[in-house]
């Protein structure tokens, strides 16, 4: 019997041996076959760049996880790009292009295109408008919310905006000014952004603006997204999981992942809470006293099933991450070149006092819009913060109109990317790209064909039937914010450098160096 028993042994175990070896030959053999289409087979292998890049994923992945802490890509596809040409294969499956005059035929305002499915769910919030890769459910839901977010509308909130500004200019002027006290202006622009997004969402603000010194953890659970957004892109299911699992054990499980878990926690118990007004009573305001754009997706035409919490809380949580953690860093940035060049403060400062001369009178919104310097100033805050600079991927499904790039067609289905950075940054369309320099948007100029506005190049906000819903909100906030600091308080910089605002990395939105401190700054005095 031990001589059968150690034979059926070997046996078993010879089995084991072969179902391994034919399961390896298997998927080495797929891997192979899969190399070969994408070389010499995708629909897009006769486009330039790196092999490796059209091979494997993995090369896009490096440099997202790994140089100098991740973040690194958009550089690389710098290099690209030099070396390749206007249009290169950065992955496997997608196509970049660094030409500005193509920016309207990948981003136009009339035709569907998708977004990759496979981004979804990048953020944990797939429900959420800005993730929604179908062209035709993306419509629908944008329909809802995107009324709330006109000109017109965002002119009826400016009377709240700047009175929480005057809150901030009054805590600067009795907690900071002379006191030699340093205040990080990041943190102020944070809460700033963060109070107006969420009155507009919710009609209930957090008040952040009064937290201690301006830190308040709830902005810096945003921060936190937008640093992790690499890691959640290739591990969804770190997302799927803390939603999941009871937040108690979420956050013990995933501790830096604990700021974020409260963050969502609390975008949950506003949400119900609307819900629950809404049901109950039929409630279209806010605590506040004013309509919210949660109370007219509530009223709008959108069928029950985009109406559910989830659905609601996925769109509170993208609507406020990019109000907040974009305006902020775009009003930072912008403080600190101001205040950085003594020539561009003294110049705005002369113009807010000719057109400001009671500064306890801020002009609404409508009024400083005609300033030509403090618009100069805000166009080039915005070319050099670049809002969301992530590629912004579009997929064409009409066979009929194909793409065509220098006389060289696009297959359709094929993912085409552009994005801010190489917009931007373009030596071509904005000289000396990297220096601030407000003068460029003086005295309409013109692009470089002649004929465009220097403005038609400003894409900031993107273009297209995705285009960015927030940008009145923005403009109206660089506005009243810039308005208000600069003609109320004399500000001295304090340990900040370039460096402390430079573009180090890509995490969805630009993050500086490492180690950042923000920009921190005396008020020296307050007043006329």
């Amino acid at each position: 019997m031990e001589f059968f028993d150690i034979l059926k042994g070997e046996s078993n175990a010879s089995s084991r041996i072969t179902t391994i070896t034919i399961f390896s030959s298997l998927l080495l053999s797929y891997v192979v076959c899969v190399g070969i289409y994408r070389l010499y087979f995708s629909p897009i292998a006769k486009f330039p760049g790196p092999k490796l890049a059209a091979l494997t994923g993995l090369y896009e992945a490096y440099f997202d996880l790994i140089p100098k802490g991740g973040g690194q890509f958009p550089f690389e596809i710098k290099r690209m790009h030099a070396k390749y040409g206007p249009i290169v294969r950065i992955n496997p499956e997608e196509l970049h292009i660094d030409d500005p005059e193509f920016y309207d035929t990948l981003y136009p305002t009339s035709k569907p295109y998708d977004k990759l499915q496979r981004l979804e769910n990048r953020f944990g919030i797939p429900g959420a408008t800005f993730s929604t890769a179908r062209h035709d459910v993306h419509k629908i839901r944008r329909a809802a919310i995107s009324p709330f977010f006109a000109k017109a509308k965002v002119r009826e909130q400016t009377g709240d905006i700047q009175a929480l500004m005057d809150t901030i200019s009054r805590r600067l002027t009795t907690e900071y000014a002379g006191t030699g006290r340093v205040l990080n202006l990041h943190d102020v622009w944070r809460c700033f952004a963060a109070d107006n997004i969420m009155d507009l969402m919710f009609g209930s603000p957090l008040n952040l603006h009064l937290a201690p010194e301006f830190r308040a953890p709830f902005t810096g659970a945003i921060t936190r997204v937008t640093n992790w957004s690499h890691v959640t892109r290739y591990l969804p299911i770190l997302g799927a999981v803390t939603d999941t699992l009871p937040p108690w054990l979420a956050k013990r499980l995933f501790p830096p992942f604990e700021p974020i878990i409260a963050y969502r926690e609390e975008m949950s118990r506003q949400t119900a809470t609307i819900l629950a007004s809404h049901h109950a009573h039929g409630a279209r305001l806010g605590q506040t006293g004013h309509a919210t754009v949660f109370h007219e997706m509530l009223a709008s035409s959108l069928p029950p099933e985009e109406l559910t919490h989830k659905r609601m809380q996925h769109e509170s949580e993208s609507l406020i991450g990019a109000g907040l953690e974009t305006t902020a860093w775009t009003l930072a940035l912008g403080s600190f070149y101001i205040l950085h060049n003594p020539q561009i403060y003294a110049q705005l400062q002369d113009e807010l006092y000719t057109a400001i001369p009671d500064a306890a009178q801020i002009p609404p919104w409508a009024t400083l819009e005609t300033l030509p310097y403090l618009t100069a100033v805000i166009r080039e805050t915005l070319r050099m913060g670049m809002g969301v600079i992530e590629r912004l991927v579009r997929i064409n499904r009409n066979p009929s109109q194909p793409w065509v790039y220098h006389n060289t067609a696009i297959p359709v289905n094929v993912a085409v990317s552009m994005d801010q950075y190489h917009m931007l940054m373009n030596e071509r369309v904005f000289p000396n790209p990297t220096t601030f320099q407000p003068e460029r948007w003086l005295h309409d100029p013109r692009g470089p064909d002649g004929i465009h506005p220097l403005t038609h190049y400003l894409t900031v906000f993107g273009r297209g039937t995705r285009m960015c819903l927030g940008l009145n909100l923005a403009y109206s906030e660089l506005y009243i914010g810039f308005a208000t600091l600069i003609r109320r308080h004399r500000l001295r910089l304090v340990g900040t450098t370039v460096r402390d605002v430079a573009f180090y990395a890509e995490n969805t939105i630009l993050s500086p160096w490492p180690g950042t401190k923000g920009v921190r700054v005396l008020v020296e005095s307050s007043g006329d």
